[in-house]
């Protein structure tokens, strides 16, 4: 083990996740695979966290130079190489946008964030994970036209297939009730629309940007941040109703809007299949049928806002110039009129009397407004005893 390449060096598949990667190359060098991670890096952390979002480019090189790989290529197996893509900021000790936790503790997966598509495994001469199975925007699989599966349709149980230390075992096994998840049966159909919206999105991860109507070229991370901007509008309390209206008939009975406000990574496939048919629906002759829905659902600018505070410009755009709705400014005739119902009364001239009269937001040119018809002292500090409004009794 201290030659320059390993016995059996393998190559990353197409598309290959880095745990997977690990799996096959542990198995046929003739390791367990936390020996062969303890092996070539003693004392470092690897299965007992989410390697595939957190591997070290200490790691990927070491993979490169046991198996005769570039740099590059090993990187392409990591979640990181999808920053400036899917994402525009990596988190290396935290949650990342658009990629789906696995929940790690003490080596075992507790959240549903590996996804496989059964027919995938099955047609592998050795069944391999992709890294594309990781994304919160995949859904489905366009090869096969069938919806990803996110556990053990026996058990449903999470995947776990590092725990698989047979060698004889796949890593298409599941590892609590030893189904061969190659054999899932196939429960659930895709859409038409389904595959469109799946095919667009994965046409816009591989170019890296995308063409929106009025607004030009852009990059594919600042496409993703809208859509992610969206799905907060869709899981807003205002926006919950709107999901069964932008899906087919076939999807709204899983178009179950959730009880508490959540993020597109926090949810299960079925639900995340909901999700990104409606955002597709939305985008399509944007901003047109976007500015529709929003304003049939009285959706306004603070649903899309909520989670989002730097929203890209094609998204900011539209909603600032069509759904910001202005707060009602109180002009100089009801400022006027309401300091001569206070001086009748004797109370101070203070923004939060004349909110009591009013009823409205006092806007800071207030002052100016109240210089113009001379009404002294104004915006003084409220008193504190009985001159507060309204009078007591």
């Amino acid at each position: 083990m201290a030659s320059r390449l390993l016995p059996i060096h393998l190559k990353p598949q197409p598309d290959e996740l880095l745990s997977s990667w690990l799996m096959r190359l542990s198995h046929a060098n003739g390791f367990l695979p936390h020996s062969f991670c303890h092996q070539f890096w003693p004392g470092r952390a690897v299965w007992n966290r989410d390697v595939d979002h957190l591997a070290t480019p200490e790691i990927t090189q070491e993979l490169a130079r046991l198996t005769a790989v570039s740099v590059q290529r090993a990187h392409e197996t990591t979640l990181r190489a999808y920053e400036g893509v899917v994402f525009q900021d990596f988190i290396q000790s935290g949650r990342t946008r658009g990629i789906l936790p696995v929940g790690v503790w003490h080596r075992v997966h507790l959240k549903f964030g590996l996804q496989y598509c059964p027919e995938c495994l099955a047609s592998d001469p050795k069944p391999y994970f992709r890294r594309a199975w990781r994304l919160a925007w995949v859904t489905c699989c366009v090869k096969h036209r069938r919806p990803l599966l996110d556990r053990c349709p026996k058990c449903a149980k999470p995947v776990n297939f590092h725990h698989n230390k047979g060698m004889r075992d796949n890593l298409a096994r599941c590892v609590n009730c030893e189904m061969d998840l190659r054999y899932a049966p196939n429960t659930a159909a895709t859409t038409s629309l389904e595959l469109q919206a799946q095919r667009h999105l994965q046409e816009v991860i591989q170019r890296g940007w995308t063409d929106i109507p009025g607004y030009g070229p852009i990059y594919s991370h600042l496409f993703f941040d809208g859509l992610w901007a969206l799905t907060e509008m869709l899981l807003s309390p205002r926006g919950r109703a709107t999901l069964a209206t932008l899906v087919d008939d076939d999807l709204k009975s899983i178009a179950r809007p959730p009880e508490w406000h959540a993020q597109i990574e926090d949810y299960f496939v079925s639900m995340r299949r909901v999700l990104v048919v409606a955002v597709y629906e939305l985008t399509r002759e944007w901003p047109e049928r976007f500015l529709r829905t929003a304003r049939r659902r009285k959706l306004r600018s603070s649903d899309v806002k909520r989670e989002l505070p730097s929203l890209p410009f094609w998204v900011h755009d539209v909603i600032r110039r069509d759904l910001f709705y202005h707060q009602y400014e109180v002009n100089d005739v009801e400022v006027s009129q309401s300091v001569l119902s206070l001086q009748r009364l004797g109370l101070p001239l203070t923004r939060r009397n004349i909110y009591a009269l009013l009823g409205h937001h006092v806007p800071k040119t207030a002052r100016t407004q109240l210089k113009r018809i001379k009404a002294p002292k104004f915006l003084g500090h409220p008193s504190r005893r009985s001159s507060e409004w309204p009078p007591p009794g």
